[in-house]
């Protein structure tokens, strides 16, 4: 699995939000973050829909959405602390924000519901299990434990012994 697009969405987010946070919400950073989106985080969701199809491991997308969701979570936390601490001054910005950090939220999330969809192909997991998963993939903050859990349940899964008799 190549790594540079898992690092450029980490590094440009954290570019962005400190963009924003030195130059304000501003038109000039809203078409940048519309250029970012397009160049980075839509091609970084597509990118983790294709891993399967390539050679890429269902280990390596669960890392990696674990690794980004830990990585990401300051953004969240700080766009958290901004309306609440901010409260009524940020009314007018908390739809950008939202969608700032949604379209986030989704581009990391993308390859844990890609591992999930490939682990319900290979009939690992249940189609109820996989949609509950996918939902809590797709709210703040349970992103982070859903991705987490995750990993460490593939991880116990993968070092357990077969249990196949002889």
């Amino acid at each position: 699995m190549k790594k540079i697009p898992v690092v450029t969405l980490l590094v440009l987010s954290y570019l962005f939000a400190g963009l924003a946070v030195v130059h304000g919400i501003t038109d000039t950073v809203l078409d940048i973050w519309l250029v970012f989106f397009l160049l980075v985080e839509l091609p970084n969701m597509i990118y983790a829909f294709l891993l399967p199809r390539w050679g890429g491991r269902e280990a390596d997308l669960l890392f990696w959405n674990m690794v980004l969701k830990l990585c990401q979570l300051p953004i969240f936390l700080a766009v958290l602390l901004l309306v609440v601490v901010l409260n009524l001054l940020v009314l007018p910005l908390l739809p950008m924000l939202f969608v700032f950090a949604y379209t986030l939220l989704l581009s990391t999330s993308a390859y844990g519901i890609s591992a999930l969809q490939w682990a319900y192909r290979r009939g690992t997991l249940s189609w109820e299990k996989r949609s509950f998963l996918i939902l809590l993939h797709c709210m703040f903050f349970s992103d982070v434990v859903c991705a987490v859990s995750c990993w460490r349940q593939f991880r116990r899964e993968a070092s357990a012994p077969d249990e196949q008799t002889p």
